[in-house]
């Protein structure tokens, strides 16, 4: 009886100490299990991968803890378990839900999912409607969940109706100093009864592995997919962003080399602009920090000019507009190479392009300007 009375105390002291901060976190919008959010062409639902399985869970240990105590005083009681196939019947609901809606959370959370995109030959065709999506998706573990508490349901039954002849037997017949027919015919009769509920028990516990093994694997496999994925992100994050480093690539170089000033005076030394653009002048050299550099200026002045070569008369010095003069005087010519309308190699273009910003990086250029061009 002690037991009893502390396992209700601390049971409904859990309860209510649960109940308030979940009240708490709702009272300043900071508790949510399911949030509407746009995607593509419609709006889903998704889970709060913690929140749901935090709440599904509590709702499992609190089945659990009940069955847990409703046994214990049966045995001290030395009686038959009430409701016993219906705690085991709807204890694994929780966990099934919070697994769906784990997998769910994890796979809609993934980078570009959930939505169908602009792609070539691809059109935004509505398959179905989202609230029947979201509706489907809500409901799903409900039908594998309602097809293995039914077989428990009736398990229960006839194991309630067992335990109630087991009730009646012993008050009829208690004192009794012999056996007689009636009172075989009725122990017979709650045998069969608590058989027929274990029949239907094992049913139940036999979808419910089956439905955990499924939602577990999905679940499991979705885990694994974003960990893997969390794992290549984290990877290529310390790697750099390509923008980072070159950045960092130009300012080490703006403080070891000393550079011209003037682009149009950079671009007449690299013999790039033509006469009448520019009166030609005496290259000078240029100071470079080391061997590297230098190398690196002579490959790509060799294939800039070959690549010249191919596309004939396509290299040409642009003027930026007036309206940038006066603002940006570093600005006042735009150097580009103008894409050929037709050409046989896309990789000879792709290569130009490299070369063009190598070259940029090899005058000494700030990390703004080459932005810009």
């Amino acid at each position: 009886m002690a037991f009893l009375v502390f396992s209700t105390a601390f049971y409904v002291t859990l309860m209510v100490t649960l109940g308030v901060l979940i009240l708490h976190k709702i009272y300043n919008r900071s508790w949510w299990v399911f949030r509407v959010v746009p995607r593509g062409h419609s709006k889903i639902i998704i889970p709060n991968v913690h929140t749901s399985w935090v709440l599904f869970m509590g709702l499992y240990l609190n089945i659990l803890v009940g069955s847990f105590i409703a046994s214990f005083v049966s045995d001290l009681r030395a009686e038959p378990v009430p409701h016993d196939a219906l705690w085991m019947g709807i204890m694994w609901v929780p966990i099934c839900f919070a697994a769906w809606y784990q997998t769910w959370g994890i796979t809609a959370a993934r980078i570009d999912n959930g939505s169908l995109h602009d792609l070539p030959r691809k059109s935004l065709v509505r398959h179905i409607p989202s609230w029947l999506g979201n509706i489907v998706c809500l409901l799903f573990p409900a039908g594998p969940c309602l097809a293995a508490v039914v077989p428990g349901v009736i398990g229960n039954t006839f194991l309630e109706r067992s335990r109630h002849g087991w009730y009646d037997w012993h008050i009829k017949y208690d004192g009794m100093p012999f056996l007689t027919r009636e009172m075989l015919v009725d122990a017979q009769n709650i045998f069969h009864a608590s058989i027929c509920g274990v029949y239907y028990l094992s049913i139940s516990m036999t979808i419910w592995g089956v439905v955990c093994i499924i939602f577990g694997g999905a679940y499991t496999f979705a885990a694994c997919s974003l960990i893997m994925d969390l794992r290549d992100h984290l990877a290529a994050k310390r790697a750099g962003p390509p923008l980072q480093r070159f950045r960092t690539m130009i300012q080490m170089k703006s403080a070891r080399d000393v550079a011209p000033t003037n682009l149009l005076d950079n671009l007449a030394k690299m013999n790039l602009l033509p006469s009448s653009w520019w009166p030609l002048q005496e290259p000078r050299s240029l100071p470079i920090a080391d061997d590297m550099t230098a190398e690196a200026m002579r490959i790509s002045k060799t294939i800039f000019k070959a690549a010249c070569s191919r596309f004939g008369n396509k290299q040409k010095i642009i003027p930026a507009p007036s309206s940038l003069r006066s603002h940006r005087p570093e600005r006042f010519f735009s150097f580009r190479l103008l894409r050929p309308k037709r050409f046989s190699s896309i990789l000879l273009f792709k290569v130009v392009s490299a070369c063009r910003l190598s070259l940029l990086l090899q005058l000494g250029l700030s990390s703004d300007l080459i932005l810009e061009l």
